[in-house]
C-alpha cells in the first residue's frame, strides 16, 4: 500500500491518530457527560471537513469509538455527572494536561487564575 497508493497511508494514520485522540479523551473524562462532551465536540471538528467522505469516515470511527467505550466496565463505573463543590480549577487543569500529552509538539501548559 505504502508503494501503490502512500498518500492512503497517511491519511488512514490521521484518522486512526484522530480517532486515538477522541478514545483518550472519552478514557479521561470524569463523567458519563463528559464523554458525551468529548464525542459531542469531536462530531462539531468532523463536521468541519470539506469532503463529505472523509466526514462519513471520521463520524463512522466517532461512533464505533464511542460505541465500544460505553461498552466498558470503565464506562459503566463513571458518575454521571461531578458536583463541583471545592475547586473547579483543577478538572480543568487535567483536561489541559491530557490535551497536552497527545498533543503533537509536547509542550507543558499552566493556566494562572485570578483569586
Amino acid at each position: 500500500m505504502r508503494k501503490n497508493a502512500p498518500g492512503m497511508v497517511d491519511y488512514i494514520d490521521r484518522v486512526m491518530y484522530e480517532r486515538e485522540v477522541i478514545e483518550l479523551g472519552m478514557k479521561i473524562a470524569p463523567t458519563k457527560t463528559d464523554v458525551q462532551m468529548v464525542a459531542y465536540r469531536a462530531s462539531k471538528q468532523i463536521e468541519k471537513h470539506q469532503n463529505p467522505e472523509e466526514r462519513e469516515i471520521r463520524a463512522k470511527h466517532l461512533a464505533d469509538a464511542k460505541h465500544e467505550y460505553e461498552q466498558t466496565d470503565e464506562y459503566k463505573e463513571k458518575p454521571v455527572r461531578i458536583h463541583y463543590k471545592k475547586n473547579p480549577k483543577q478538572y480543568v487543569q487535567t483536561a489541559i494536561n491530557a490535551y497536552e500529552q497527545v498533543k503533537p509538539g509536547k509542550r507543558e501548559t499552566t493556566i494562572e487564575y485570578e483569586h
